[in-house]
Formats: C-alpha cells, sequence, structure tokens
C-alpha cells in the first residue's frame, strides 16, 4: 500500500520538473495538477490514507459516475500514470479506456455556415472576432496559436511565413497574401505597432482572450442560424482541414500544415458528417 502523502508532498518538485524538463505550458501544468488532485480528493473523499491497485481500479470506475467524456477521462489517466511512474510506481498505472476508432460525427461547420458567421460578425462589429474566424479558417491554426500573429511576424519581409511552436513542435505556416494584408490593414487602423494582432480593448498588450471568442462564437452562431454544436473549438481547423483535402487532395501536406506526426490525428479532424456520408451514397448510381 502507497501513501497519500508520498503523492501531495512530491507534486509541486515533480510539476517544477516537468516545467524545467519538458518545457510545459501552464495551461498543461494546472491541466496535470488537477488531474492528479482529482485522484487524491478521491482518496480524501474515501477516507482512504493509502492505495493499492484494486483501489486505483476503482478509481477508473468512479471516473464513469462524474463525466461521460472519455477523451476527459482518458486525460485524467494518462496525467495520474505520468506522476505514477516518475514515483517509481509504474505497477499502479491503469489501463486508458478503449475508444472505438470509428466513430459518427453528427455536424460540422460548413462554408456557408462560416460565411454566414463571417456576415454577422461584421454586422455586429465584431471586428476582431471576424478576423479571427478568417485567421483560423484559412490557415488552420489553433486558438492558443493566434499569439504567433504578431506585428513584427506578419511584416513582408517574412513573406507570410509564421513560425509557430506548439507541443513540443516546430513548424511554419503560409498566412494568404490577402489574410495577411487584411491583418496588416487592421493593424494599422487599430493603430497596433508592436506585440499581437489580436489583442484584448482594455489591455492592448495582452492576447485576446479564448472565453470572450466562444461567448461572442455563440452569440453569432445564434444570430446566423448556425447550430451552436458546430461552433466549438476545432471548428473552423476542421473545416481547413475539408477544404483543403477537397483541394488539394494531399493527406501528408495536410498533415505538416496542421503539425501532426500521425495520420490517425489528421483524420480526426477529417471525419465526415452522418449528413456527408448520406450526400455522397445518394449521390452514387448503379
Amino acid at each position: 500500500m502507497e501513501s497519500k502523502e508520498l503523492l501531495i508532498d512530491n507534486l509541486d518538485s515533480w510539476l517544477e520538473c516537468q516545467r524545467l524538463d519538458s518545457e510545459l505550458s501552464d495551461h498543461t501544468l494546472n491541466t496535470y495538477r488537477n488531474s492528479i488532485n482529482k485522484f487524491i480528493n478521491y482518496l480524501s473523499t474515501n477516507n482512504l490514507d493509502t492505495f493499492d491497485k484494486d483501489i486505483l481500479i476503482g478509481y477508473k470506475k468512479h471516473l464513469d459516475l462524474i463525466s461521460n467524456s472519455v477523451k476527459s477521462k482518458n486525460l485524467w489517466i494518462i496525467s495520474l500514470n505520468k506522476y505514477l511512474k516518475s514515483l517509481g510506481l509504474n505497477n499502479l498505472c491503469l489501463k486508458q479506456i478503449k475508444v472505438q476508432s470509428e466513430f459518427i460525427v453528427q455536424s460540422n461547420l460548413s462554408v456557408s455556415d462560416y460565411n454566414r458567421l463571417l456576415r454577422f460578425a461584421l454586422k455586429e462589429n465584431l471586428l476582431t472576432d471576424y478576423l479571427i474566424i478568417k485567421t483560423l479558417t484559412m490557415t488552420g491554426v489553433r486558438f492558443s496559436e493566434l499569439r504567433y500573429f504578431t506585428i513584427d511576424n506578419l511584416k513582408l519581409k517574412n513573406k507570410g511565413v509564421i513560425i509557430i511552436k506548439s507541443k513540443g513542435k516546430v513548424r511554419d505556416i503560409e498566412v494568404p497574401t490577402l489574410l495577411a494584408r487584411e491583418l496588416r490593414q487592421f493593424a494599422r487602423e487599430n493603430k497596433i505597432k508592436e506585440g499581437y494582432i489580436f489583442t484584448q480593448i482594455k489591455d492592448p498588450s495582452k492576447l485576446y482572450s479564448a472565453n470572450t471568442f466562444w461567448k461572442h462564437l455563440k452569440k453569432l452562431a445564434g444570430l446566423s442560424k448556425v447550430g451552436k454544436d458546430k461552433c466549438h473549438a476545432h471548428s473552423f481547423r476542421h473545416l481547413f482541414a475539408v477544404e483543403f483535402l477537397k483541394t488539394h487532395n494531399n493527406a501528408l501536406a495536410l498533415a505538416a500544415i496542421l503539425g501532426h506526426s500521425s495520420l490517425n490525428t489528421t483524420r480526426i479532424y477529417t471525419t465526415l458528417t452522418t449528413d456527408e456520408k448520406r450526400s455522397l451514397l445518394d449521390a452514387m448510381t448503379f
């Protein structure tokens, strides 16, 4: 039996090692901390001062009671396993929950949905949100990667190429000429001379908040009659992937642009919806 105090006493120093050795972001470190504390709180709630493999298996079953998301549960398990291994407790690690490789996507953002969102963003004078939607869709970057869209990076001398460092990998992306021109014009009109292109109104030195963007996006979805279920974290990245493959039919190039080391990861963004599959089948003649 291992002591709960072992987990508590070593957590801060382990997280600091992760920050220094693996150069992890604050967001990732907080995810680790919250995941491990979830297990520590489980022990406390059940008045357990020690734990073994049976207790960990019970914790895994407990996760089914607090979440229906396999992705979330596996994230908590992966984080806890990593910590247990650092403590030399490899024998206590849990197996991840298996995910069926074929899954159904009910709805994805379409080009017409995208254009409606843009029209209403202009109508509501949400110019920053308008340009963020365009940038995410036309480049395939993640929202967190918008911090690389700076005045310096968008200078003409860089020829539209931005170097992005994300998840321990480095890749360059090409910003379409018209988009780059529009971003530079936006910066000039808003007197943004340095730093981020997408800034907060109250504090131009800070990057535009993800929470603010998603809040505005839900509003735009309602106004434009675009299903709110289509407007999620990967909506625009998915749309970029689908349109790229329609145009170029090159999955390897797409994986490189999106920063994926595995085509299986790229496939997540290109899974057809139920309606898309039905349209393809209906178009077939025998």
